[in-house]
């Protein structure tokens, strides 16, 4: 039976000296990529959203809102080696013994369990956005006896807390290393366990380019929705809420536009439901179908503010 979000992390595992590093492989390959001319733009900015990934996904199963330094000693993640060619640099996860994990009982333990996160988070994001890209919503029931998702008849994905809430942390990482890709240019860009083949762990082709980044267009005309706000960064302005009426029910990101105050977006928060005036973004993905990408939140109701440009 699912467990109640108290319940979430099953137990809390101190890393032991046998599980407390895994080792990984990070490369970029393509046409651009030299033995002696390496993209530095590319590799920089895809091997930092990786640290993002990994540093998410160790926020969430060690139940931390934030990497402090004290942290940061407990938790690294090392370059070893470069070699030059299609660029692959040799990397670890490495944990202190000091390290605690919340994570379900069938995930394995230390540096293992948080690579094991990391990348079955990514199969899980890809997997629900392949769905929707189809133009199906997926049904998510959470489930904490199962180590990660598996998908279900009609439509339905069962899922652990862990990967589902972790999902949520890196999907803008995913986004932003797919956006590197660029057939003829850069080709691939990956990290996975060292021994594994390619294709295998974190890796990103024209294929996810496509999945990550479909044609968008932003409807013309704002329209107005009841909706349920759920989560809000408020340095961002970015968060997530869930359709009750005006249109399909889904759940879905949004961004606050406009020269607006955050403070009635933070009320809504505390509110079972607001009405709102979005701006749908829609997105085509390569199968030609069309789904509701992200809303761009115009105004909520009875916040007294005005239709603003932006």
């Amino acid at each position: 039976m699912p467990l109640s979000f108290k319940n979430l992390f099953h137990r809390w595992l101190v890393v032991e000296k046998t599980n407390n590093v895994q080792p990984l492989l990070y490369y970029i390959k393509g046409p651009e990529v030299l033995k002696d001319r390496i993209p530095l733009y590319e590799v920089i900015g895809t091997l930092s959203e990786y640290m993002n990934i990994l540093d998410r996904s160790y926020l969430t199963i060690s139940h931390r809102e934030r990497l402090s330094r004290k942290e940061r000693e407990k938790y690294k993640v090392i370059a070893y080696q470069f070699a030059p060619g299609s660029l692959e640099v040799k990397m670890a996860i490495e944990l202190s013994e000091a390290v605690q994990m919340g994570l379900a009982f069938a995930m394995p333990a230390g540096a293992k369990g948080l690579w094991n996160v990391a990348r079955t988070t990514f199969d899980y994001v890809k997997t629900i956005v392949r769905f929707r890209s189809n133009g199906v919503e997926p049904i998510i029931k959470p489930d904490d006896q199962i180590p990660g998702f598996r998908v279900g008849d009609n439509n339905t994905v069962i899922v652990n807390s862990v990967i589902n809430i972790n999902a949520d942390k890196i999907e803008e990482a995913i986004t932003k290393i797919s956006g590197y890709i660029r057939p003829g240019s850069i080709d691939t860009v990956a990290l996975k366990e060292p021994e594994e083949p390619e294709g295998d762990g974190i890796t990103f082709s024209e294929e996810e380019n496509l999945l990550f980044n479909p044609d968008v267009e932003v409807e013309k005309e704002t329209r107005k929705i009841t909706a349920a706000i759920y989560r809000l960064d408020v340095e961002s302005g970015k968060g997530k809420l869930r359709v009750l009426d005006g249109m399909e029910q889904i759940d879905v990101g949004f961004e606050i536009v406009g020269k607006q105050t955050i403070e009635p977006y933070i009320d809504a928060l505390k509110e079972k439901s607001v009405e709102v005036h979005v701006l749908r973004e829609v997105a085509r993905s390569f199968t030609g179908k069309e789904y509701t990408r992200r809303f761009l939140l115009v105004r909520i109701e009875g916040s007294g503010q005005r239709f603003l440009s932006f």
